[in-house]
């Protein structure tokens, strides 16, 4: 990296984010939202973590079989390839556009195979 303008621009990216945070945070009751998960029925917690988890572990399943004919993808490597891309599906607005790719580039990367027959 060569270009002083970059190297600037990463260089404060973490201070920017920063202070996006605390942006952001700022009018929030941490008090009250405290209560709220203290007041909560334990339960409803338990299902939505269960479902949503067994939703990932059921779709990483299908991914692991639709393209075995590409890639013989371990499941294990599969899973983090797809938290990887569900955690950029989260942070990038969007119905689903960066975490595909995502997981596509890494396992293309790791098997040496095209990213856009694993895409």
């Amino acid at each position: 990296m060569n270009d002083p303008i970059l190297e600037t621009i990463i260089s404060l990216s973490p201070i920017g984010i920063i202070a996006l945070l605390a942006y952001l945070l700022k009018n929030v009751d941490f008090n009250e939202v405290y209560l709220l998960f203290v007041e909560a029925d334990n339960i409803y917690f338990l299902l939505a973590f269960s479902s949503y988890t067994l939703g990932i572990l059921l779709f990483n399943l299908r991914t692991v079989y639709s393209i075995g004919a590409v890639a013989k993808t371990g499941y294990w490597f599969n899973l983090k390839a797809t938290l990887a891309g569900n955690f950029v599906n989260t942070i990038t607005p969007g119905a689903q556009l960066g975490g595909d790719p995502v997981r596509a580039y890494f396992i293309g990367e790791k098997y040496k195979k095209s990213k856009t027959k694993i895409f």
